[in-house]
């Protein structure tokens, strides 16, 4: 039994002083138009941008190669806010192709980094998916 105890405790206080980050919501994800341009990452800490390149990249799942790529450690597409924590980033100019899907990657630092740690790399195709559809109906 005591055995037990200190064994949560320890638990508990690594817990504490293990420092976690995660992404609390993605926007857009699912089913997007061909000129959708706007897309956020919310966390649940802090957020800045690395020093070094580090990437968001956008990759079609049929040819598997990246579409578009954003190096957030220089880019003037790329917003970093702290309230409330998020990171807004444009595709501006790029068209996704009807009928074709996508995901997207973050490289280790995108979310945030220091001298000490980086944040966590995303790069599963899982991670984030959409898909652009073709509109029912077209204002031409």
């Amino acid at each position: 039994m005591v055995h037990s105890i200190h064994i949560c405790f320890v638990l508990a206080l690594l817990c504490m002083i293990v420092k976690t980050q995660w992404i609390t919501e993605k926007i857009v994800e699912g089913i997007v138009d061909r000129d959708d341009d706007y897309w956020v990452v919310k966390t649940n800490g802090l957020v800045n941008p690395p020093k070094f390149p580090a990437y968001i990249r956008f990759y079609n799942t049929h040819t598997r190669e990246s579409e578009y790529e954003i190096d957030v450690s220089r880019s003037s597409q790329i917003l970093y806010y702290n309230q409330p924590p998020q990171i807004i980033f444009l595709t501006t100019g790029h068209y996704w192709s009807e009928g074709d899907s996508y995901y997207i990657t973050l490289d280790a630092g995108v979310l945030y980094s220091n001298e000490i740690e980086n944040s966590t790399e995303y790069l599963s195709p899982k991670f984030w998916q959409f898909q652009c559809i073709r509109p029912m109906y077209s204002q031409e």
